[in-house]
This record gives C-alpha cells, sequence and structure tokens, in this order.
C-alpha cells in the first residue's frame, strides 16, 4: 500500500523534527500531513482508536485536565490560554499513538531519532571546531536555549543507544549507524554544557539499571549494566574535561527561586498566581534582596512553578502525573521485557524529570511536545504487542475489546506478552 509508506515518510520526519527543533515549519507541515493520513487510513479501513489502560490514561489527564480547572477557576485569559497549550503540546501522544498502532515499524521510528542526533551532533562539532575554535565554552547552535537543546539530547540518545542492542547481532550496519548517531548525540549534549541534562541522562540511566536488576535480576542484565556505566562515565568526563568545573556562580540563586514559590504557594494555597503570573508576582512581591539575577520567569524547578502558579489543584496533579507515569512504564516493562522502546522511555522521562528540578523540564515547550510524542510511539508498541497476544489466544478477535481489561488490576491489560527481538524490524 504506497499511502501507507507517504504516512511513515512523513511521521519519520515528524519524529526528526521534534527531536531536533531546527525547523517550526517542517514540524507543523510533517504534523498536518501526519494528521490528515491518520484520519484518512481510520476512514478508510475502518479502524479504532487504541485507547491505553487506566494505569496511563488518569494520570495524563488528570494533570492537563488540572490546569485546564485551575486557570478557569482563576477566571485568567492569559492562565487558560497557558493550559490550553499545554494541551495541545500534549496531543502528539495521541496522534502518534493512533498512527503507530497500526503502523508499527520500529525502523522508521528509530531512523528519525538518529537523523536528529546526527544533524545536531554534526553542527555541534562544526561550531566547537571552526566558531569557538575549540575554546572550552558552552557550543551555541540553532537552538535560543542551550538547556532546551540538552534536555531534547538527553530525552533522545536511550532509544538510539538500547536500539543498538537489538540491532548489533543481526544488522550490523544498522547498530553502527545507530552507535554512531548515538555518539554525535552524547558529544551535542556535552557541547552544551547543560549540566541539568547531563545530570537528568545520568541519572535516568541509573535508574533504569536499578528497575531492571529489580525485575529481572543482575546476570541477566550484566551487560548492560556494564554499557550504562560506561556511557555515565563518558558523559561525566566529558563534561569536565571540557569545563572543567560543575559549579557555577549563580547556582545559590536556584535556592532562592525556590524560596519565592514557596512563599507564593503559602499565600495561594489551593490555585496559586496563576500560570502566567510567576514573574510578575516573583518581581512584585516575592523576589528575596539576596537575588540578584534581573531576567528569569521561572522558578528552575518545575515541582516549585506547578505549585506556586497553579497552587494544590496543580502541584499535587503533577506529582501524580510524573509518580503515576513512571509507575505505569515499570509496569509496561515486567509485561514486555523484550520491548526496548518501554525501557528507552523510563529512561527519557526520568531525564527529562530530573532536568526539572534544576530547569524548566516538562513545563518547556519543546520538552514537552518530544515526550508526549515518544510516549505515543511508546504506549502504541505496549498496544501492539498486547494485541499480538490477543490474536494468538483468540484468533477470532482482532482488536482490544473494553472487556480484555481486568477492572479488577488498576493498571489496565492483564495480558502478558514478551515479544522477543525478531519482533522489532
Amino acid at each position: 500500500m504506497k499511502s501507507e509508506y507517504i504516512g511513515l515518510a512523513f511521521f519519520t520526519i515528524y519524529i526528526a523534527n521534534i527531536s531536533s527543533t531546527a525547523s517550526n515549519a517542517l514540524i507543523s507541515i510533517s504534523a498536518a500531513v501526519l494528521l490528515l493520513y491518520t484520519i484518512y487510513d481510520y476512514k478508510h479501513n475502518k479502524r479504532k482508536f487504541p485507547l491505553p489502560g487506566a494505569e496511563f490514561q488518569v494520570p495524563w489527564w488528570l494533570f492537563f485536565g488540572a490546569l485546564l480547572l485551575d486557570s478557569l477557576f482563576l477566571s485568567d485569559y492569559e492562565s487558560m490560554t497557558k493550559a490550553v497549550e499545554y494541551v495541545y503540546l500534549s496531543l502528539p501522544c495521541w496522534l502518534l499513538l493512533a498512527f503507530y498502532y497500526y503502523h508499527f515499524q520500529v525502523k522508521y521510528f528509530i531512523g528519525g531519532v538518529a537523523a536528529a542526533l546526527i544533524y545536531v551532533g554534526v553542527y555541534s562539532l562544526y561550531v566547537f571546531i571552526f566558531v569557538n575554535h575549540m575554546v572550552p565554552a558552552r557550543v551555541i547552535t540553532f537552538a535560543a536555549n542551550l538547556n532546551g537543546l540538552g534536555t531534547l539530547m538527553a530525552m533522545s540518545l536511550p532509544f538510539v543507544f538500547l536500539m543498538v542492542t537489538v540491532y548489533y547481532r543481526k544488522h550490523r550496519l544498522g547498530a553502527a549507524i545507530l552507535l554512531s548517531s548515538g555518539c554525535l548525540g552524547l558529544m551535542a549534549l556535552i557541547f552544551t554544557g547543560s549540566r541539568g541534562a547531563m545530570m537528568g541522562f545520568t541519572v535516568g540511566c541509573l535508574v533504569l539499571l536499578v528497575v531492571k536488576v529489580l525485575v529481572f535480576g543482575v546476570r541477566k542484565e550484566a551487560k548492560q549494566i556494564f554499557c550504562g556505566m560506561l556511557i555515565c562515565c563518558l558523559v561525566l568526563g566529558g563534561f569536565f574535561g571540557i569545563f572543567g568545573k560543575f559549579h557555577r556562580g549563580y547556582d545559590n540563586q536556584r535556592q532562592l527561586f525556590i524560596e519565592s514559590s514557596i512563599a507564593m504557594w503559602r499565600d495561594h494555597p489551593v490555585l496559586g498566581v496563576g500560570l502566567t503570573k510567576w514573574e510578575t508576582a516573583y518581581y512584585n512581591q516575592y523576589k528575596l534582596p539576596q537575588a540578584f539575577e534581573k531576567t528569569i520567569d521561572m522558578p528552575h524547578n518545575t515541582i516549585a512553578l506547578f505549585f506556586s502558579t497553579t497552587g494544590l489543584v496543580g502541584g499535587m496533579s503533577f506529582l501524580i502525573f510524573s509518580f503515576g507515569i513512571f509507575l505505569c512504564l515499570c509496569k509496561y516493562m515486567r509485561r514486555q521485557p523484550d520491548n526496548y522502546l518501554v525501557q528507552a522511555m523510563l529512561w527519557s522521562f526520568v531525564a527529562v524529570s530530573v532536568h526539572g528540578m534544576v530547569d524548566a523540564g516538562l513545563s518547556m515547550r519543546t520538552a514537552l511536545r518530544l515526550c508526549s510524542g515518544y510516549m505515543g510511539v511508546t504506549v502504541a508498541s505496549v498496544l501492539y504487542y498486547e494485541r499480538a497476544k490477543l490474536a494468538a489466544l483468540k484468533p477470532e478477535r482482532q482488536e482490544l475489546q473494553p472487556e480484555d481489561y481486568n477492572k479488577q488490576r488498576f493498571y489496565g491489560l492483564s495480558l502478558g506478552h514478551k515479544p522477543g527481538r525478531q519482533d522489532f524490524r
């Protein structure tokens, strides 16, 4: 079916662009074409939208719904607009879930991620050598925000590195290309000098290794533990080799921002000051005398941001979202131990969450859009293998139905499936 390849081509372009943000125009165009193709595909083939279980949907919709409700209760138009923007940036999850569930082709997805890493890596290397003349300074690329670019790299690299373990035995050339793209992306991550992104990437790797050891045992994961530790050492070694020190003069200011945010929350405990009002409130009332940064529009901590701007309504929902999605991915990994997309998503989600403790994290447009897109692909892969297991157990059934969910177990589908590596193509 030729039209399928059109959809897959624009899917790859979309993945490559949200992973690098090199062109906003290409992001919009590829998303529009992918949406139109998905609508056509569903109507033409009479497909049904795949729905994940409550373990995923409850924390997801609770968070974004809470942001909308909080802004409505505050009757603040700017906050409403911002809340709608958060929901809009989360839509790639459902678009890619709808598309990828029926067009499960890992090579197209990982090809888009690898292309983005190669592009960003080569461009960063060019700037480091020919523009900065190898001076140990942060490389400024096409991205306006170096920490933001570091976040994109930290979220994308796990997918490439883990898929190398899938391809290295049967597809040596593919594994070599992925490994090369991973090395270039790792170099770009180090060149950004984003300590939060590197810390998130390293902590995400360690958390994944701990979860894998707890679920599968030490012996089975010995090789990946060694590779994970090697990657962490390369990140830390590269950073200290280029920049020399971890501490920077303005680090103490971050603590002052958090203290100011706590004061905001205490004065507005339920609804907060409003999603777009943190900067105004900070400079008008809550800036501490010892704070010297002149331009700051966020507290560099996502928990402090959501509690101060949306109060208990948004703050608690964000915590439920963060821990709920993490536990959901852990359960997916236990049910499908050979689904490397789940493992990569767990690593990626921890990376952006940890970075959010010292920077914007998921409150950043590019990070939320990328996280949503990767999440949609990951959940689609989980449901795809659940459908494969259902087809093996009940040949007359081709789609997941509500009765396939075990309602006695909160985390959704009770079907178990352990796909082999040959399932990834």
